[in-house]
C-alpha cells in the first residue's frame, strides 16, 4: 500500500469595514484597500464559513523515510 501526500487550501471569507478617501474613484477603491489596509484589520464574520480547494497532485512518499 503506497504512502502518499495530498494538499488542500482552506479559503476563509474575510471582511473589512472602514473609510476610503473621497478622492479615490469608486473603481479604484479595491486597490486603495489592498495597498492601505493591513491584513490583520480584516475579520471573519462567520468562522464556519469558508471553502476548500482540493489539489489534484498526489505525491508518493518513500515509505522508508
Amino acid at each position: 500500500m503506497p504512502k502518499v501526500r495530498a494538499t488542500a487550501d482552506m479559503i476563509s471569507f474575510m471582511e473589512w469595514e472602514g473609510y476610503v478617501p473621497d478622492d479615490v474613484p469608486a473603481d479604484e477603491r479595491w486597490r486603495w484597500i489592498k495597498e492601505n489596509v493591513d491584513a490583520s484589520d480584516f475579520y471573519e464574520p462567520d468562522e464556519l464559513d469558508g471553502d476548500w480547494v482540493w489539489n489534484t497532485d498526489v505525491e508518493e512518499l518513500d515509505d522508508d523515510a
